[in-house]
C-alpha cells in the first residue's frame, strides 16, 4: 500500500487526508536513458517510423467541405486537379476521405527532416515551417487493378513530438521552431485537419485500397523500411465510405502491382558493395547489381555517382522516384547499408511504375536485347475485353548456320533418344521410327 511507503512524501494514516494513498507519478524514478536516447547528435543507432494502422481506421470517415474552407488546402496541393478549374465556386463542395495518422519514432536515433533548417518553407496559412518536401503519402488505389484512382496526395508536415511513451520526454515543438521525432514519441495528426484527406470528388463508388506510407521514398535512412507501409479496405458508396482491415503492409507492396499480368521480364537486387581505393583519386563505393532477364542472369557494378548520373537522364523522360541521398556519411556501415537498400528499390520502383524503360535505363542496367511493346504496335486500342492479351509482340527472326533438329549420328554410341522421339513426333509423325 502506497500509503505504508516510508519514503512516501504524503504519508498519513488518515483516510481523510486529500493525500492519503496518493502517489504522484512524477516523483517516481525514471529508467536511465541508453546512448542515443535523447542526445543532442542522435550518433547512435538509426529511426524507425511505424504508422498506426488502428488509429487510422478508427476515425477515417468521408466529408463534403464547401471550396471557401479549402483556400489554405488548395495553396498547399492538397486537392485534386479538378479544384483548380476556372469554373469552381466558392460554394462548390469537395468530398474528402479523411483519416488521421499517428506515426512512432520506434527506432533509437531521432528522425530529423531531410532538409537543412535554412531551406525549410514557410506556409503563411498555417503558420508552420515545412520541413520535409514528402513526410507521408496518400493515395487511393483500385481494388481489383491496383491503380491510382486518385491523385495521389504528398503530404509534408511540421514534424513534432506530439506525445510520448512512459520514460521518454518531447524534445521537438514546431511552435519552438524544432523540427524532428525523438525514439519512443509520436507524431499524430488529427482527421479534422487540413490536408488529412484524399480528395475523392472523381471518384465513382466501389471498393478502393487506401495506401499510406511515412518516409516514402527513403530520403531519410532508418533501420526497417518494411514497417512504413498501411493499407485499408475502403468501401465508397458516393456519399459514405466505410473503411476497414487496416493493415501493416511489407514493403513490396510499394513496388509491384496485383494486376494480373505476367511477371516483368527484367527484375534487379543490388546484394553487396565494396570500397574501392587508390592513389588517383579518393575511395569510393562500387554496388553490384544482379540484373535477371528472360532467365539470363548478368551483374554490373556501379558508382553512387552513376546513379546520380541517372537519375538527371531519367528526368528529362519519365517521373523517376526520388533517389538515395548523397549527404550521408560514408564510413558508417549501417548508412552503406540504407544506401544500397534504397538504391535497390529506386531500380525495382522504375521498373515496376514505368510501361516502357527508356534505352537510357536498359543501357545503365547493361541490357542490349529487351522486347518491348509499343502502345502503337499492340492492338490494346481497339474495343477488346481484355486490353493486356491483345498485345501482338514481334518475334526475332533467327538463321540457323545449320539444321538444330538434327537427329544424332549414327556413330554415337548413346543416342538421345527422347529428342529423337521428340523430333520425329513433331516434324515426322508418319516416319516410322528405326
Amino acid at each position: 500500500m502506497v500509503g505504508d511507503d516510508p519514503h512516501d512524501p504524503y504519508k498519513s494514516s488518515d483516510g481523510d487526508n486529500p493525500y492519503y494513498n496518493h502517489y504522484d507519478v512524477y516523483e517516481r524514478p525514471r529508467p536511465r536513458p541508453r546512448p542515443g536516447y535523447g542526445t543532442r547528435y542522435h550518433q547512435y543507432g538509426l529511426p524507425d517510423l511505424v504508422p498506426d494502422a488502428y488509429y487510422i481506421q478508427a476515425s477515417a470517415y468521408a466529408q463534403r467541405v464547401p471550396m471557401y474552407n479549402l483556400r489554405c488546402a488548395a495553396e498547399e496541393n492538397c486537392l485534386s486537379s479538378s479544384a483548380h478549374r476556372s469554373n469552381v465556386r466558392d460554394y462548390d463542395t469537395r468530398m474528402l476521405l479523411r483519416f488521421p495518422q499517428r506515426v512512432k519514432n520506434q527506432g533509437t536515433a531521432d528522425f530529423l527532416p531531410s532538409r537543412p533548417r535554412y531551406s525549410w518553407e514557410w506556409h503563411s496559412c498555417h503558420q508552420h515551417y515545412h520541413s520535409m518536401d514528402e513526410f507521408s503519402h496518400y493515395d487511393l488505389l483500385d481494388a481489383t487493378t491496383q491503380h491510382s484512382v486518385a491523385e495521389g496526395h504528398k503530404a509534408s508536415f511540421c514534424l513534432e513530438d506530439t506525445s510520448c511513451d512512459y520514460g521518454y520526454y518531447r524534445r521537438y515543438a514546431c511552435t519552438a521552431h524544432t523540427q524532428g521525432l525523438s525514439p519512443g514519441c509520436y507524431d499524430t495528426y488529427n482527421a479534422d485537419i487540413d490536408c488529412q484527406w484524399i480528395d475523392i470528388t472523381d471518384v465513382k463508388p466501389g471498393n478502393y485500397i487506401l495506401k499510406i506510407s511515412v518516409n516514402p521514398y527513403y530520403q531519410v535512412p532508418e533501420s526497417d523500411y518494411t514497417n512504413n507501409n498501411v493499407r485499408c479496405d475502403v468501401r465508397y458508396t458516393g456519399n459514405y465510405a466505410y473503411v476497414s482491415g487496416c493493415h501493416m503492409s511489407p514493403i513490396e507492396y510499394h513496388l509491384q502491382k496485383n494486376t494480373g499480368r505476367d511477371m516483368h521480364p527484367v527484375s534487379v537486387s543490388i546484394p553487396s558493395f565494396r570500397s574501392e581505393n587508390n592513389s588517383i583519386e579518393r575511395g569510393y563505393t562500387v554496388f553490384k547489381i544482379d540484373v535477371l532477364m528472360n532467365g539470363r542472369q548478368h551483374a554490373v557494378e556501379k558508382r553512387y555517382s552513376e546513379f546520380h548520373a541517372l537519375h538527371k537522364m531519367l528526368k528529362k523522360s519519365i517521373k523517376p522516384p526520388e533517389i538515395p541521398s548523397k549527404h550521408v556519411r560514408n564510413w558508417v556501415p549501417k548508412v552503406l547499408e540504407q544506401r544500397r537498400h534504397g538504391l535497390e528499390l529506386y531500380l525495382q520502383t522504375i521498373i515496376m511504375e514505368t510501361e516502357v524503360l527508356p534505352k537510357i535505363f536498359l543501357d545503365f542496367l547493361n541490357i542490349r536485347h529487351f522486347p518491348s511493346v509499343p502502345k502503337t504496335e499492340s492492338c490494346g486500342s481497339f474495343d477488346t475485353e481484355s486490353e493486356e492479351s491483345s498485345k501482338l509482340s514481334h518475334q526475332p527472326v533467327m538463321l540457323f548456320l545449320r539444321d538444330p533438329y538434327l537427329l544424332p549420328s549414327a556413330h554415337d554410341t548413346f543416342s538421345n533418344v527422347v529428342i529423337e522421339g521428340v523430333i520425329h513426333g513433331v516434324f515426322y509423325p508418319d516416319f516410322q521410327p528405326r
